[in-house]
């Protein structure tokens, strides 16, 4: 295993500086990963710890009347299935001539309405779907001072790349029938040496995208041995988990 820090020093024990840790693993097989490297980087511009739920909209119209005339207490699948069929009985009060009026596409619900000239309450409710995954993104924008500098930013945007995507080579020109899934990544911010415990901690991750340019601005600005001066890194991870709330209570 090996450890890349941006700048030098950054991951050092005594600094009071706090920092991005990246643990990078390797999928050996469909239930067991291997630490291979740790990257540290600075803290970036900004830190975002999102928390989605889905929700759906739906109509309980036939529900809600059958309760409000049986009761809470009394409302069965008899009484339900009752009144659904005086329901359906009291469709056949639309005349044929309203039926033609509306044209082939109406419906015996849409007859009704027309006939009574009102609409049956939908009774809207909310109804929930589940949670979401965590996707957050980070943005880096490196220069090289010198050499080493230079290749340590073109290791660390590799292993991020590497690892982002399946093992195996299709530029080869050899076709793989099957394609294993990329690594995984944990991140963690440190601070003197130890978890900063200010921010919220992510659960085991994928890169889902990941973009690197270089340039710093109008053109591909190189040192003489040809490493670029600048380049910009975006990647976005999404968790593998979901966050529930004793998970948010222990820190995530």
């Amino acid at each position: 295993m090996t450890q890349l820090s941006y700048p030098p020093g950054i991951s050092d024990n005594e600094s009071a500086v706090s920092c991005l840790c990246i643990r990078v693993y390797d999928r050996k097989d469909a239930t067991t990963t291997s630490l291979v490297k740790h990257i540290f980087l600075p803290m970036p511009n900004e830190i975002v710890s999102p928390n989605t739920t889905s929700w759906a909209t739906g109509g309980l119209s036939i529900l809600r009347k059958a309760i409000d005339e049986y009761g809470n207490d009394s409302l069965s699948l008899d009484s339900l299935g009752a009144f659904y069929d005086r329901a359906k009985q009291n469709l056949t009060k639309a005349t044929v001539g309203t039926l033609m009026s509306l044209g082939d596409q109406a419906s015996a619900a849409d007859a009704m309405s027309y006939y009574n000239k009102s609409v049956s309450n939908p009774y809207l409710a909310a109804l929930f779907r589940g949670v979401d995954f965590r996707t957050f993104s980070f943005s880096y924008i490196f220069i090289a001072f010198n050499a080493e500098e230079s290749q340590t930013i073109k290791e660390i945007i590799k292993t991020l790349r590497m690892y982002s995507v399946p093992p195996g080579s299709a530029q080869s020109g050899i076709a793989q029938t099957k394609l294993q899934y990329p690594g995984e990544v944990e991140f963690e911010i440190l601070h003197n040496g130890g978890t900063n415990e200010y921010f919220p901690k992510y659960g085991r991750s994928v890169i889902t995208s990941i973009d690197a340019s270089f340039s710093s601005g109008q053109e591909v600005a190189q040192y003489e041995d040809g490493a670029p001066v600048t380049v910009s890194l975006n990647f976005t991870c999404s968790e593998i988990a979901i966050v529930l709330r004793d998970d948010i209570a222990n820190g995530y």
